[in-house]
């Protein structure tokens, strides 16, 4: 995650500032990223790693992620904290709430055992992914029951780049079962296809999003939400294929030049060439 963040700053040169114009008494708020909360959620659907005699390698699954901001921040520091339905930069304070939705589509690329840990572990490819940011001067999302999130104004959007890796530690036991635990993490590189200019300006073209998931006792006392955004197939309970992960992130914009997006790309290959194989 760290690693990641550095080779995206390294690509953006000198920090890229953004303007969000909110109106009311806050007005114009100076942004370089988004802190989604750390109890956002993230739905894995259709995964078969450790199945069949292939043990799921190079099949795919979906993940779908809901979460809401509690912060902007840039070089410095926070510019904007939301706290329930307000938004105040310290001074002023706004009626509205900032959310994300997005799809991922990813590759079972190798399961296996941790010779050092003992414990089982997945890595993962994305193949492809999109994902939305939304304001909403209604504010209506509930982390809890998993609904709301895309009822805003679409503020920004984009995809995710392929090919990128990440990985998953089974602690102990499986989605699902007593005392299951399991974490992992993903640094998810993108683009930015989609800005609303009435609100964002200058357009970013290039995001970052660090995220971090949890499952079971790692989740800690996060509340599973009850649905997920209307979709289908969404169940009150866990299994091996279909299970709810705490979701944490944080989303960075840029405008990097051509000639650091290539080392970038370079530097996200020799990331992946560092996941272990078993």
């Amino acid at each position: 995650k760290t690693v990641a963040a550095g080779l995206f700053a390294l690509a953006a040169g000198q920090a890229s500032a953004f303007n969000l114009s909110l109106g009311g008494a806050v007005g114009n708020v100076n942004f370089e990223g988004i802190d989604w909360d750390s109890n956002g959620a993230a739905w894995v659907q259709g995964f078969q790693g450790g199945v069949g005699p292939t043990l799921g390698i190079g099949s795919t699954f979906d993940l779908y992620y809901m979460s809401k901001a509690t912060a902007l921040y840039d070089s410095v520091g926070n510019t904007l904290s939301f706290i329930g339905s307000i938004a105040t930069n310290g001074t002023a304070f706004n009626t509205v709430e900032m959310t994300i939705f997005a799809k991922l589509t990813e590759t079972v690329t190798n399961v296996g055992v941790d010779p050092i840990t003992g414990k089982s572990f997945a890595n993962f490819e994305v193949v492809s992914g999109a994902w939305d940011v939304f304001l909403d001067t209604t504010p209506d999302a509930s982390l809890a029951s998993g609904s709301g999130f895309t009822d805003g104004t679409k503020i920004l959007g984009g995809g995710f780049t392929a090919g990128v890796a990440g990985s998953f530690d089974n602690l102990n036991g499986t989605p699902g079962a007593v005392n299951a635990n399991g974490t992992g993490s993903n640094a998810l590189f993108g683009d930015v296809t989609f800005t609303d200019s009435a609100y964002v300006t200058p357009s970013p073209s290039a995001t970052l999003a660090s995220t971090t998931l949890q499952y079971g006792l790692s989740a800690g006392g996060w509340t599973r939400p009850s649905g997920f955004e209307g979709l289908a197939g969404y169940a009150a309970f866990d299994t091996p294929a279909s299970f709810v992960l705490r979701g944490d992130a944080n989303q960075d914009f840029s405008i990097p030049e051509p000639t650091s997006m290539a080392l970038l790309g370079l530097g996200f290959a020799a990331l992946g060439i560092r996941r272990r194989k078993a």
